[in-house]
């Protein structure tokens, strides 16, 4: 995997991993990512894509600052892309990221060449107030997100099979029964890249509105998982609805939420290898 490098711009500074080369595509990494998601490095031809991951604001090396709205956080990305000097870029992103892909489609247009939202949540995922937010406030605060996250992977350390399982409850609605080593291996490497920083706690209340949704002209793949518990259709649908020729896509797959890993992927993958290589291409 190449390794991080940070540019300041005009909007704060930026942390990003580029690798390949060709025709560039922008990933917006999902919550508790950063610049280190190399989910795509594998899909994509990288002979003729250069694939560009920004730490999100608050994530990683990329400080939050006043870059916390998707807008913001679109602006700083455009920043990074215009300086890199790349040219019209295809952005694809994961969950939490849909809402600064979104941002960036709708503002830079002429910068934008496709759009793929995966497991996309484009409203607060758990607003102020909520169950779900305040237990995030606890234990995934700045003083206690890394102790956290520190007994989440001893977990997996030394229960494998149980803490998959747990894990599993919160991802996908289909009980994974055997429970295989290739299951296992795939969660604990996901749980073992990621990190709350301050990010999290943003991404918790962050949303678009119907009309930054409505203003994206590109072509747009949206993707969604019959078995992810963790968003509502609605999200997916209201995105296929509001987008001009957008094309909505859902998967029977084994992981739910985590579209682009683990068994039934190959669907989904594929589909975002083919949607990016037609739309991405050379003039």
């Amino acid at each position: 995997m190449a390794g991080l490098q940070r540019l300041v711009t005009r909007y704060g500074p930026i942390e990003y991993r580029q690798t390949g080369s060709g025709q560039p595509v922008v990933v917006f990494h999902g919550g508790q990512g950063s610049a280190l998601n190399d989910t795509f490095d594998h899909v994509l031809d990288l002979r003729r894509f250069r694939i560009i991951v920004p730490s999100r604001p608050g994530y990683l090396g990329t400080s939050l600052g006043a870059n916390g709205s998707a807008e913001a956080t679109a602006r700083l990305v455009h920043a990074l892309v215009e300086t890199l000097g790349t040219g019209p870029v295809g952005l694809i992103s994961i969950s939490l990221g849909a809402r600064a892909a979104i941002a960036f489609g709708a503002q830079y247009p002429e910068m934008t060449r496709a759009l793929v939202l995966s497991s996309p949540i484009l409203g607060p995922y758990a607003p102020r107030g909520s169950l779900t937010h305040r237990l995030a406030r606890i234990f995934y605060n700045r003083w206690t997100e890394a102790a956290t996250w520190w007994g989440t992977r001893l977990a997996f350390r030394l229960l494998p099979r149980t803490a998959t399982r747990m894990f599993l409850h919160s991802i996908t609605r289909r009980r994974i029964e055997p429970l295989t080593p290739r299951h296992i291996a795939v969660v604990r490497e996901r749980i073992f890249n990621l990190r709350s920083y301050a990010g999290l706690l943003v991404d918790l209340e962050q949303s678009v509105s119907e009309a930054m949704i409505a203003a994206i002209q590109c072509p747009t793949l949206i993707q969604h998982s019959i078995n992810d518990p963790s968003i509502s259709e609605d999200h997916p649908r209201l995105a296929a609805r509001l987008i001009e020729g957008s094309e909505l896509c859902l998967y029977d797959n084994d992981l739910g939420h985590f579209l682009w890993v683990g068994p039934g992927s190959e669907q989904a993958v594929g589909d975002i290898r083919t949607f990016i290589e037609r739309h991405c291409h050379s003039d």
